[in-house]
């Protein structure tokens, strides 16, 4: 929930299409904060053995992608991207 929202706030921020990329790629990356990535890396593994933990790390997974999906489909609309 906390990720998600760091996510959304990096997102609101972000003063077009690439600086929005750019952002979400930063957040993504494990700098910094190393012990929220070890969390991530332990609930992966567990997801692979446990159904309830596959779907919810499924649902966060799709989140992540839909965002950036956005923001690179809004810099191909206004030309941003090629």
């Amino acid at each position: 929930s906390r990720d998600l929202t760091r996510l959304d706030v990096a997102v609101a921020k972000a003063s077009g299409p690439a600086d929005g990329v750019r952002r979400i790629l930063a957040l993504y990356q494990p700098a910094g904060e190393a012990s929220g990535w070890t969390i991530w890396v332990d609930a992966w593994a567990e997801s692979l053995r446990e159904p309830e933990m596959r779907a919810m790390s499924r649902q966060l997974d799709l989140r992540w992608k839909d965002v950036l999906a956005e923001q690179i489909r809004r810099g191909n609309e206004s030309g941003v991207f090629t």
